[in-house]
């Protein structure tokens, strides 16, 4: 009889396992800013129900390549320890990718089996390691704010301090397709047309500084119309400021603003007389009113062409702005990420960010895009640029740094 006899040895599995790896307190992370990263794991029973484990060791190893330790490898270290643990093998250099794991050991001493591989990239340490220049693209003036609604009108009254009641008797030709008015009154109005109510201000201090704009298409119609300002001001300066923009067929515009020429008396049944213009829009004491216009400027564009010819390993794009920036290759986004690179001190720093596109570059001809937007660097909440421009001042645009192709 012959009979085989097998021998098993049982070697009992740790009860602790590490898991969600950690560089710099993020997954994989690319571009860090640092050579020395901070690492740290969490800790996992091994099965339910498990209680009173504990950490009594770890050991840690780095290399070029998943589950290799030619970089580091601590041998095991005696330590509760599972995170902020420094990085501590061969000097990095800017750019490179380091794949790590970790194998930690029970109470008991038994040891877990090793991590899945996690990795980190090293960031662009030094400023020569970023082979780039700024550029961007100067806005063409046309980018300013829009024409004033109260340009050439004036501001008019009847004496100071008296009660105004305004009247504006006008013929409008036919064929127009829109009237538009723009109206304030220091301090507050209800204005009739043709005999209705057609808007008032809101009742509130200060009214004045909150123009009305008022459709008036449907209460105007051609030959004579008759428009009426009941104004009202309990202190201080007082004025009416008013102008109907008329819209014809080809664009054509035709405008009534306050002037001399409209009529004033101290209720609608008094005699009227002419009114008395106050100053010309933009004089004191209201200078200009209402909030002005915001223009946001549309986005540059950005954009460079590049060939690859040889296979790739790996393809790592770098990429920063003096505002936001959204780049994107081959058509496609490189990133979920909004408002890249994040506001900072710009007279300080500013970010650079790391993206491996190495799935997005193909062999052949590629482009890399961006758009290039204001942000907090020289938008209107900015440091300065576009409301230094508005202003009188010059305007710093935004502006972005992207690695020329070759560097890919």
């Amino acid at each position: 009889m012959l009979a085989s006899i097998f021998l098993t040895t049982l070697i009992a599995p740790g009860s602790l396992a590490p898991t969600e790896l950690r560089c710099e307190a993020r997954v994989d992370p690319l571009g860090i800013a640092t050579d020395r990263p901070r690492l740290g794991w969490k800790l996992e029973p091994m099965a339910k129900g498990l209680r009173g484990l504990s950490q009594s060791a770890y050991r840690i190893q780095a290399g070029t390549r998943p589950e290799s330790a030619d970089l580091w490898d601590t041998g095991k270290v005696a330590s509760n320890q599972t995170f902020d643990i420094r990085y501590d093998g061969k000097p990095l250099a800017s750019g490179q990718e380091v794949w790590w794991r970790v194998q930690v050991f029970d109470q008991g001493g038994a040891a877990s089996e090793w991590s899945k591989p996690a990795k980190w990239s090293v960031g662009l340490l030094k400023s020569k390691d970023l082979k780039a220049v700024w550029i961007g693209y100067d806005a063409p003036s046309q980018m300013s704010r829009p024409p004033d609604p109260f340009e050439g009108t004036s501001w008019i009254w009847a004496e100071k301090g008296a009660p105004a009641y305004f009247r504006r008797v006008f013929t409008l030709k036919p064929g127009f397709s829109k009237a538009t008015l723009w109206i304030t009154v220091d301090d507050q109005f209800t204005l009739i047309v043709n005999g209705r109510e057609a808007g008032k201000s809101d009742g509130n201090a200060d009214a004045w500084r909150r123009p009305q704009q008022i459709d008036l298409t449907k209460q105007l119609h051609a030959g004579e119309n008759t428009m009426q300002v009941d104004a009202r001001n309990l202190a201080g300066d007082s004025g009416l400021l008013a102008k109907l923009i008329l819209t014809y067929p080809g664009g054509e515009l035709s405008e009534l603003v306050t002037d001399a020429f409209w009529e004033v008396a101290p209720n609608a049944n008094s005699p009227f007389v002419q009114a008395r213009v106050v100053t010309a829009y933009g004089g004191a004491p209201w200078r200009q009113v209402g909030a002005k216009p915001m223009v946001l400027p549309a986005p540059r564009y950005l954009r460079k062409e590049f060939a690859v010819s040889k296979p790739l390993k790996r393809a790592m794009l770098y990429g920063s702005a003096l505002g936001l920036i959204d780049l994107r290759l081959n058509g496609g986004a490189v990133g979920d990420e909004l408002f890249t690179p994040g506001w900072t001190d710009y007279a300080k720093r500013v970010h650079v960010h790391a993206w491996d596109v190495t799935k997005r570059v193909a062999k052949g001809k590629n482009a890399l895009g961006a758009f290039l937007g204001d942000g907090w660097y020289s938008g209107y909440v900015g440091y300065g640029g576009e409301r230094r421009e508005l202003e009188g001042g010059n305007r710093a645009d935004a502006g972005c740094r992207l690695p020329h192709g070759r560097n890919l």
